[in-house]
């Protein structure tokens, strides 16, 4: 394994993500409608940007067009940062404050222990390589400094993005509690992840173009592993339980410690320590 711990990519995951990275950055409608829905994301804002004082150096991770900056304390400076130059185009011409990095997630063009806070709102899941990219944010981070995450949580074994082909919900879930019950005892960490996200052969629904099949309890762990100390961690509910037998299921599951916080939308306050470690984490593609 190579830098933080990944297995190098093979031909396969590099095209997915040339293509991945062309999608985003010729559709300016995928940012629009990111911002149209931005209303509905306010109160997890509210609670990220209430560990803020003003006056911070902030990173936005994965930021589009730069919505985030709209809500920050006054006096805090503002870098987004995302993959696609379309969107940090639109974030300029919308008057954005703050300044724009391109780049992929993986190498942050940014000093070590330079900011006071790094920000990333329902981005992780597009991240072909979480491990490295959580290293990247907590490595920027001063002592002291602050990881505010929010995003997707499929952590119930039956739940995955819609990046996923439908068909194969069967064995997706089977396989994936068949890894979640295995790291009861295996400790390694492991990260699982889409092979060709639907986005590239269907077109676009929300979520298609997931790369990352985000579990809050996979997430909190490498943190910790990492040496930062988790603040804040918990479910937020995007749409209520469904009617019958499913819903039934879904909230005895919820009952279980392995799954008891890792359902709707995750969100994660993280503060990094004197030392950060550098952990081996592997990819498992469905």
């Amino acid at each position: 394994m190579s830098g933080a711990g990944r297995k190098p990519d093979d031909g396969a995951v590099a095209d997915n993500k040339r293509r991945l990275a062309a999608f985003w950055d010729a559709s300016r409608d995928y940012y629009r409608m990111a911002a149209a829905a931005n209303p509905e994301a306010a109160p997890e804002r509210r609670v990220l940007l209430g560990y803020l004082e003003g006056g911070e150096r902030i990173l936005d991770l994965g930021c589009g067009s730069c919505e985030n900056a709209l809500w920050l304390p006054e006096g805090c400076r503002y870098i987004g940062f995302d993959v696609s130059t379309s969107a940090l185009v639109m974030a300029n011409e919308e008057g954005r404050p703050g300044s724009r990095l391109r780049g992929d997630g993986e190498t942050l063009p940014v000093a070590d222990g330079s900011l006071d806070a790094v920000i990333s709102t329902y981005a992780l899941e597009h991240f072909h390589e979480p491990g490295a990219t959580l290293y990247e944010a907590a490595r920027v981070l001063k002592p002291g400094g602050l990881l505010l995450l929010v995003g997707s949580a499929w952590d119930l074994p039956y739940e995955m993005p819609p990046s996923l082909e439908p068909r194969r919900r069967l064995e997706v879930t089977l396989r994936r509690l068949g890894r979640q019950l295995l790291s009861l005892v295996d400790r390694r960490h492991r990260f699982d992840t889409v092979a060709e996200p639907r986005v590239l052969t269907e077109g676009y629904v929300p979520d298609a173009d997931a790369v990352h099949v985000a579990q809050s309890r996979q997430l909190v762990r490498y943190l910790e592993a990492l040496g930062l100390e988790v603040l804040e961690h918990r479910c937020l509910p995007h749409k209520p339980d469904p009617s019958g037998l499913r819903g039934t299921l879904r909230r005895l599951l919820r009952r279980i410690p392995l799954w008891s916080r890792g359902w709707g939308n995750t969100l994660l306050v993280a503060r990094r320590g004197a030392k950060l470690e550098r952990v081996a984490y592997r990819l498992l593609p469905l």
